[in-house]
């Protein structure tokens, strides 16, 4: 049995062995390691405007594939946390070595009130190459903590907690008070332990690397997503892109700075900045396709957006002439699957309904959590859009994610991770 030990994590992995004569067994072997490097745990702070809320119920926890790969000697697989009394708060987050997403990151229910700060995580850890439901630790888990306990699989640690910060406000309608980001995502108390063996063996879809995720100004995350996703198609199409990828700001001849020109967003310096209207994304995401002739691609949306700039129905033609057509009211999760397996960027909107703001990001895949078949989807953007780049490798404010989206509240719109945050529109290009 290893001990609790503050920066160091006690990491179950198992070495399954197979017998020629009979089934298959497993060996467990534990040790205390460093995995400062591999994994780390946030709780979360929403900016909203000048408003902040600090301390929220939200956990963040971020994944180094290559580094848990080096540490646990499994090169890819999936990652389960249970809090430290083997309450289940994060269930077959996937880490693979085979791609160059630099990292992944999810969301857990910290189980506090708004307002508690958290300086440590007591929690316990189980790395395996199969989703958890089909591991060999799985039924000591469904028996409890004292069966793990009594067979030596106790994982028991403190990792230290650091501060995420999240800027949801990119369009502001209105806005009164200090912001409330609530419910956390599913699981308050623990999300349910998978109750059959049987596990979802597709493998996810996930768009080849692009080379980049670049850091977004203040409320710049529109034209962000959008240029994240021409740079995508540039890397594995060979589209044609005038503008250079980096970080920039309007008039600079930048692809952001050209993207802000075309949707006419408003700014003075980096760290001063409004958000874009919905409808001026849409429209100068097209014009920009249009203006410089990149017309070998087409482009499709479903969803209507949000608030005073809501799209009319059927397809919508800019004023360069570009068209994107319409494929519903509603972002389903068909729809989404046919679109990545096609190979085409995502940009998706979303929508806090409370507080009348709205965000942007690029998704690059999609999947079913292992264990129990829950619908997931990759994305990156910058979540802070207030860091700028310290220099090569610098991955301030930078964020890849994995995230669960279904109907959390029933009212027909998918949301990501949160009944508080919905998916109102989705856009996508490709040849």
């Amino acid at each position: 049995m290893c001990r609790a030990t503050r920066g160091k994590l006690c990491i179950l992995v198992g070495l399954a062995i197979l017998f020629i004569s009979g089934p298959a067994a497993a060996q467990f072997d534990e040790w205390e390691v460093d995995v400062s490097e591999a994994l780390a745990f946030s709780q979360v702070a929403f900016l909203v405007g000048e408003s902040e809320l600090t301390s929220s119920a939200w956990g963040k926890v971020t994944i180094r594939s290559r580094e848990l790969a080096q540490t646990s000697g499994i090169d890819s697989g999936y990652v389960s946390i249970f809090d430290g009394e083997f309450n289940l708060l994060v269930l077959d987050m996937p880490f693979r070595t085979d791609d160059d997403y630099p990292e992944l990151s999810t969301y857990f229910d910290l189980g506090i009130c708004c307002g508690t700060t958290v300086d440590w995580l007591p929690a316990n850890i189980v790395v395996w190459p199969t989703p958890l439901a089909a591991s060999p630790v799985y039924p000591a888990i469904l028996i409890g903590k004292w069966a793990l306990s009594a067979a030596g699989w106790s994982l028991g640690f403190n990792f230290p907690v650091s501060q995420a910060v999240w800027n949801a406000w990119n369009v502001l309608e209105n806005s009164w008070g200090a912001p409330a980001i609530e419910p956390s995502p599913p699981g308050a108390g623990g999300l349910d332990l998978p109750t059959v063996a049987s596990v979802n063996a597709a493998p996810d879809v996930v768009l080849p690397f692009s080379g980049h995720n670049v850091q977004a100004a203040e409320n710049q995350c529109m034209p962000m997503a959008c240029a994240n996703g021409l740079q995508y198609l540039e890397s594995v199409y060979g589209t044609p892109v005038p503008h250079q990828h980096q970080m920039g700001l309007r008039p600079d001849a930048t692809l952001v700075g050209m993207l802000e020109e075309t949707m006419d967003r408003v700014s003075i310096a980096r760290w001063i900045g409004v958000g874009t209207w919905f409808d001026n994304f849409v429209e100068g995401a097209l014009n920009y396709y249009g203006s410089f002739a990149l017309t070998a691609l087409t482009h499709e949306h479903q969803g209507r957006g949000y608030g005073s700039s809501s799209l009319p129905n059927g397809d919508l033609r800019a004023a360069s002439s570009t068209i994107t057509r319409d494929h519903g009211q509603l972002v389903t999760q068909a729809w989404l699957m046919e679109q990545l397996d096609r190979g085409r960027t995502v940009e998706l909107v979303l929508y806090w309904d409370r507080l009348q703001i709205g965000h942007a990001v690029r998704v690059f895949g999609y999947g079913q959590r292992a264990s129990d078949g829950t619908f997931m989807l990759y994305f990156l953007d910058d979540e802070t859009q207030r860091t700028d780049e310290h220099g090569p490798g610098d991955l301030q404010g930078l964020r890849w994610a994995w995230i669960e989206a279904t109907d959390i509240d029933g009212d027909s719109l998918l949301n990501l991770g949160s009944s508080d945050i919905e998916i109102v529109f989705a856009m996508s290009h490709g040849p």
